[in-house]
C-alpha cells in the first residue's frame, strides 16, 4: 500500500515522528485532524473561504391587472460549503401553494389556496408562474429556501402584490352649459371611470379646490367584475367673482370673462381630468350697461337734427294738427249757439 505524506503546509507531520507519535495512533488522529480543520475554516481566507446560503433576489410584481398572469421569481445560491438543496417552498399569505424538492419524484407539489392558480408549464427551482389573478390574488407571498444535514440552513423572504383595475378612460362630465348669467344655478356630475380601488374625485373652480358646500356626494357602485365607479356633483349659484378674465387664447373668441370647471380623478396616486369652459352670458354688472344706452341716445337725436327734411315733416304735420283743432273748436261753438236760439 502506498503511504502518503502529510502536505508541505503541516512540517512537523512529516518524517518519522509522524508514525511514531502516539497522538497519531488510535483515536487521536481524528481529533487532531477535527481541530486543524476548524482552524482552518474559521481562519482561512481568500479561495479557502466557506459561504453559506444566500437569497439573492426575489421578484413579486407590487401590482397587477385582474386576469392577467405574472411569474415568481426567487434566485438563491448555494455556497461553497458543499450543502445540498433539501427544498423551495413558496406560500401566499403563511399558505403553501407550491413547493420544489429536488430529490422527490416528481419534484413538484402543488397545494389548492384561495386566490392562486398556479401555470404548471411555468414552473422550476426559481420560478413560479400564476394565471388568471383575481382580486382574491392580492397578498404576501414568501419565498423560503432550504439545505439538507450537515447546516440546515434556511432563508427566507417575502414581498406584497395587489391585483387591481385601473381606469381606462378619463372622467366624463355631463350637466354643464356654454355660458351662464349671475344669478343662475351652475349644477352637474363628474363621473369617475370604473376601477378597483375607486378613484377619488375632486372639482376645481378655476383652479382651486371646491369647497364642500359646493359638492353632491354620490354612493359608489360595483359592475360584475367588482370595478367600482364612484361620481361627485357640483352645485352653487352663479356671481360675477366666479368668472375671471378670458386669456388671449380662449377656446371662446370675443367672451371677455371665463369660468374654468376642472374634475380630476385620482388612482393610486396617478390623475386622469377633465377640464370645461363657461362663458359669462350677461355683463356682471349694470354699469357695464350704462355707457352704451346713453350713447344709443345722443346718437339718435343728433341724426334727427341734421335732417332737414325731417324738420319740415314735422312743422307740416303740426300745421295740419292745429287746423283740425281749430275747425272742430268752431263747429262746437256754432252747435252751441243754434241750440240756444
Amino acid at each position: 500500500m502506498e503511504t502518503r505524506n502529510p502536505p508541505a503546509s503541516l512540517p512537523f507531520l512529516r518524517g518519522p515522528c509522524f508514525k511514531r507519535h502516539p497522538i497519531f495512533r488510535g483515536p487521536g488522529i481524528f481529533v487532531l485532524l477535527f481541530l486543524l480543520g476548524g482552524a482552518a475554516i474559521r481562519g482561512a481566507s481568500g479561495p479557502l473561504a466557506v459561504s453559506a446560503l444566500r437569497l439573492l433576489e426575489l421578484k413579486v410584481p407590487e401590482t397587477a391587472e385582474l386576469n392577467d398572469d405574472v411569474t415568481l421569481e426567487c434566485t438563491f445560491d448555494l455556497g461553497n460549503s458543499g450543502a445540498h438543496l433539501y427544498c423551495v417552498k413558496w406560500y401566499k399569505d403563511d399558505h403553501e401553494f407550491f413547493r420544489f424538492t429536488p430529490d422527490d419524484q416528481p419534484p413538484f407539489k402543488l397545494f389548492p389556496v384561495d386566490g392562486v392558480t398556479v401555470d404548471k408549464e411555468r414552473l422550476s427551482m426559481t420560478s413560479v408562474g400564476l394565471r388568471q389573478l383575481a382580486w382574491n390574488s392580492s397578498g404576501f407571498y414568501r419565498c423560503e429556501v432550504s439545505t439538507e444535514a450537515p447546516n440546515f440552513e434556511t432563508v427566507v423572504r417575502s414581498a406584497e402584490m395587489a391585483v387591481i383595475g385601473p381606469p381606462r378612460i378619463d372622467p366624463i362630465v355631463e350637466g354643464f352649459q356654454s355660458s351662464y348669467s349671475v344669478g343662475d344655478t351652475i349644477s352637474g356630475n363628474c363621473t369617475s371611470s370604473k376601477s378597483n380601488p375607486m378613484s377619488s374625485l375632486a372639482w376645481f373652480i378655476n383652479g382651486q379646490q371646491a369647497d364642500r358646500f359646493s359638492l353632491v356626494y354620490y354612493s359608489p357602485w360595483p359592475d360584475e367584475l367588482g370595478l367600482l365607479t364612484s361620481r361627485l356633483g357640483l352645485h352653487f349659484r352663479v356671481e360675477a367673482s366666479h368668472f375671471k378674465v378670458a386669456p388671449a387664447s380662449s377656446s371662446h373668441p370675443g367672451a371677455k370673462r371665463v369660468l374654468e370647471l376642472r374634475c380630476r380623478a385620482e388612482f393610486r396616486g396617478r390623475p386622469r381630468q377633465r377640464v370645461i369652459r363657461a362663458i359669462l352670458y350677461a355683463p356682471p354688472s349694470l354699469e357695464d350697461q350704462r355707457p352704451a344706452k346713453h350713447e344709443g341716445v345722443r346718437g339718435a337725436a343728433s341724426h334727427v337734427a341734421a335732417t332737414p327734411g325731417a324738420v319740415f315733416a314735422v312743422l307740416a304735420v303740426t300745421e295740419v294738427m292745429s287746423r283740425a283743432i281749430s275747425i272742430s273748436v268752431r263747429g262746437i261753438l256754432s252747435s252751441l249757439l243754434v241750440n240756444n236760439s
